[in-house]
Order: structure tokens, then C-alpha cells, then sequence
């Protein structure tokens, strides 16, 4: 790996761990009023969507915009986003919707990035 390689992956990784972050502040306020949740089915019974997960992957969708517009995006929740830097994110605003929906703590934001050479640890 070069090191303008290192450097860009380094940069995607601390930015991928602050919007982690600020997306599960944002995820846990949902968590703590999802009785007030508006709640969707998408292709079946055990595949649910709730205004939660769009608005944090709207959320994280934006933050990578600004720190690297030229990034693609792929998410659960919206369309995807063509990569023109050949850095792709890959984007779960709630990384275990049902338990998320039941009250259960087992949930996560899940946030990955893959690169020109590869994945990086982000």
C-alpha cells in the first residue's frame, strides 16, 4: 500500500469512527422513543424498516458527502451512490432493525469501506 494509499485509507477509517459515533447517538434517541417509530414492512413479515433507519443513513449519507463527495455510498435504505475516487461505503444505519423495534439492545451501526486496493479497517 503507498502512502497516499495509507493516508486515504486512515482518513476514511477515523472519519467511518466519528460518523459511527454520531450515528448511533442519533440511532440510540430513536431507540429510547421507538414507540413513537413509524414502521414499514419491506418484502415481508421479518423484514421491517423504520423512519429510524432512514433518517441515520440519510445522516451518515451526508457526512461522508461533505468529507469526501466523490466517495459512492451503497446503503439498506436509499440508492445507491456511484463511487468517482473508487472509495465505496457501505452503509447498515441499524445493523439489527427487529431487536432495534423490540426494545432488545443488540443493534449496531454498521459502516464498512472498500477501496481502490481492498477493504480497509474502518
Amino acid at each position: 500500500m503507498t502512502t497516499d494509499t495509507a493516508r486515504a485509507a486512515a482518513s476514511r477509517r477515523d472519519a467511518a469512527l466519528a460518523i459511527a459515533r454520531a450515528a448511533g447517538e442519533t440511532a440510540l434517541g430513536f431507540f429510547n422513543a421507538r414507540d413513537e417509530l413509524v414502521i414499514e414492512q419491506k418484502s415481508g413479515a421479518q423484514d421491517l424498516v423504520s423512519q429510524a433507519d432512514r433518517e441515520v443513513e440519510l445522516l451518515i449519507r451526508a457526512r461522508i458527502a461533505e468529507a469526501f463527495p466523490e466517495d459512492g455510498v451503497i446503503g439498506e435504505e436509499h440508492d445507491p451512490v456511484p463511487s468517482r475516487s473508487g472509495y465505496t461505503w457501505v452503509v447498515d444505519p441499524i445493523d439489527g432493525t427487529s431487536p432495534f423495534l423490540n426494545g432488545q439492545p443488540n443493534w449496531c451501526v454498521s459502516i464498512g469501506v472498500r477501496g481502490p486496493e481492498g477493504w480497509s479497517p474502518a
